[in-house]
């Protein structure tokens, strides 16, 4: 007899056994069919992860619950950073690439100077110098109603005296603010005057023009406040920076290097992380230090709120009725005074305080942290007296933490080298000013040309 063939029925039915036994739950972590055919994934327990899962399914492991939410804020947190970094870059991007080129040439501002003008600061040394009184009384003669409220005094033989004006009290007639005058210490000759800030872009102003610009944007009080408020949010955005670098802790070292086979966008941006990272300290320290140019007493407040300052002789000697100007004691008794007072220091330079009756004569000082005189020895203009000695970088902490700013903000800290670090600084500052705007820009597009089709 013939086997019997078996119907479509029958294959579907199955063996007997199959349509008499009890239906078993699968096991934990296996697949299980679900109406569409293909396996669908289980939560422990052999639940199946479907739509139709009742609502305290996703409980079955708080573990996962916890990290998926971690992940959740992680985004939100990741995300806030990404917007505040990109429209600081935007708004902030111009500024910032200003001073960051102005101050790369700023680097070399004594260097430009010089080379621009050789007959100012390389004067023929013949015969002896005259005594400073004179070529200080020399430069006030040249514009009426002014004394010299600062002195910048030669280091070498070549150099002249310049004489930094201010008008007096009693002056019958305005002098120019920031008037600048350079006397030949040999033949007490008035060589030039220039006026800071002076839009002009001569040999003699460029130099200084360039600072002012850094400075101050040639706005005063405005551009000075402006640029305060870049530096502080400067400081601020250093901070989704550096977060935005590591999108996770596995394999941070990554964010530091630049992928050899990147292209296009993904080598712009590479540079641009790697760069930032690299030298985040470094434009760490210039947003700072350029509060403290910008927003001096801000600064300074806040700094003595946490460590209490110094205060200096001039910031608590008194205030004379009438205001000194032909003083007593000449300037150099007074030089005299304050090199023997300081071991036989070489002096930098000097300020007249008419106010107090005070010279203040700077002197270098092997405590000094750059090329400029960092002690401050003060003479009484009738007396001839010391009635102060002090080093800018000696006291509390406040007080050594304002010091270093110019120091570290010009790079003179470490000599050369670091003059060079700041100047390569400010170009990458400039470059990721620019990579930034060219990723934003793709970015841009690519959101205009996803929405237009």
């Amino acid at each position: 007899m013939p086997p019997m063939k078996s119907t479509p029925t029958d294959r579907l039915a199955g063996p007997p056994a199959s349509r008499t036994a009890t239906p078993q739950p699968p096991e934990a972590g296996t697949a299980q069919r679900t109406a569409d055919g293909p396996p669908a994934p289980t939560l422990p327990r052999g639940r199946p992860i479907v739509a139709g899962n009742p609502p305290g399914a996703a409980a079955a492991d708080p573990r996962r619950a916890r990290r998926k939410a971690a992940r959740q804020r992680w985004t939100r947190v990741r995300n806030a950073m990404l917007v505040w970094h990109r429209w600081f870059g935007l708004l902030a991007g111009v500024w910032l690439f200003l001073l960051a080129s102005t101050g790369t040439v700023l680097v070399f501002y004594e260097e430009i100077d010089h080379f621009l003008n050789p007959s100012l600061f390389h004067r023929p040394a013949v015969g002896e110098r005259l005594p400073f009184e004179d070529l200080v009384r020399i430069a006030e003669a040249s514009h009426a109603g002014s004394y010299a409220s600062y002195v910048d005094l030669p280091n070498a033989a070549h150099e002249p005296v310049v004489a930094f004006l201010r008008a007096r009290a009693d002056a019958e007639q305005p002098v120019t603010p920031g008037l600048h005058t350079f006397v030949d210490p040999y033949t007490g000759e008035v060589l030039a005057s220039r006026v800071a800030g002076a839009f002009k872009l001569d040999r003699l102003h460029i130099a200084r023009w360039i600072y002012e610009l850094h400075m101050n944007l040639h706005l005063d009080t405005f551009g000075a406040v402006l640029l305060a408020i870049v530096a502080l949010l400067w400081i601020f955005d250093h901070i989704p920076s550096v977060w935005l670098s590591f999108p996770r802790l596995r394999g941070w070292w990554r964010s530091f290097m630049v992928k050899r086979s990147a292209k296009g966008a993904a080598l712009a941006y590479g540079w641009h992380r790697a760069s930032g990272l690299w030298l985040a300290p470094v434009t760490l320290v210039l947003a700072v230090s350029g509060l403290y140019f910008n927003l001096y007493p801000v600064f300074v407040a806040a700094v003595e709120a946490v460590s209490p300052l110094t205060k200096r002789t001039h910031q608590t000697a008194p205030q004379l009725e009438e205001p000194v100007y032909g003083p007593e004691v000449p300037v150099d008794r007074a030089l005299a005074v304050a090199s023997f007072a300081a071991g036989g220091a070489e002096v930098d330079s000097l300020s007249v305080l008419p106010a107090s009756g005070l010279y203040w004569v700077r002197l270098f000082d092997p405590r000094d942290l750059a090329d400029y005189g960092q002690r401050s020895v003060y003479v009484d203009m009738g007396s001839g007296e010391v009635v102060g000695d002090s080093h800018r970088a000696v006291g509390s902490a406040g007080d050594v933490f304002v010091a270093l700013q110019f120091p570290l903000h010009s790079g003179k800290i470490l000599g050369w080298p670091g003059r060079i670090l700041i100047a390569l600084t400010g170009l990458v500052i400039c470059a990721l000013v620019i990579t930034g705007f060219v990723l934003w820009l793709r970015r841009a597009r690519g959101r205009r040309g996803a929405a237009a089709g």
